[in-house]
């Protein structure tokens, strides 16, 4: 009789239990590689004059800028979050897509700071360091060049591993640089 009512009491609550759909949450590639700063074969001034045409027109949006120190500080985000920041795929998809689809509030801002320097007379140097942040509602990732950042899934989905990991494409500083570098 006690086998018979144990046997019924782990009947009843395993089939109480929810069991959804299997998914498959995979991580993004994390570049290892210096995509954030450059040696340019043009003088300081000829730089730095490239370097503010460039952001004039562009959709980054600057902040600050000094010549004399060669730092500028800029913002960018809005609606492109996935141009600059790639936190994997699930079941395929872009994973801020995944949760945008799932109505998730996600949100993002970028701030970047620029560092021109003068090597020689003919020769300076480039480095664009940007700060990432993207919010999901639950989470918040934070994290530079060169870096990324992990948090745990609000509501991990069945077969996927409880952390989710962000990291930059890149884009937001290649393009910066290429730019600079072309001209």
């Amino acid at each position: 009789m006690k086998h018979a009512i144990i046997l019924l009491m782990t009947i009843f609550i395993t089939s109480c239990t929810a069991i959804g759909p299997m998914r498959t949450y995979i991580p993004p590639t994390i570049s290892e590689g210096n995509a954030y700063s450059a040696t340019l074969n043009k003088t300081y001034d000829k730089a730095w004059e490239d370097l503010i045409n460039y952001l004039s027109v562009s959709s980054f949006a600057i902040d600050n800028f000094e010549k004399d120190s060669g730092l500028v500080t800029l913002s960018f985000g809005a609606g492109r979050i996935t141009e600059y920041v790639d936190c994997g795929t699930m079941d395929g998809t872009n994973y801020i897509d995944f949760l945008k689809l799932g109505n998730y509030r996600v949100s993002f801002t970028g701030k970047m700071n620029i560092s021109l320097r003068e090597i020689d007379a003919e020769t300076s140097s480039l480095r664009v360091n940007a700060r990432y942040i993207l919010s999901d509602g639950f989470s918040t990732y934070a994290f530079d060049s060169g870096s990324s950042d992990s948090e745990n899934a609000s509501n991990p989905a069945n077969g996927t591993i409880a952390k989710r990991i962000c990291a930059p494409t890149y884009l937001a500083e290649k393009t910066l640089i290429d730019y600079v570098e072309s001209l």
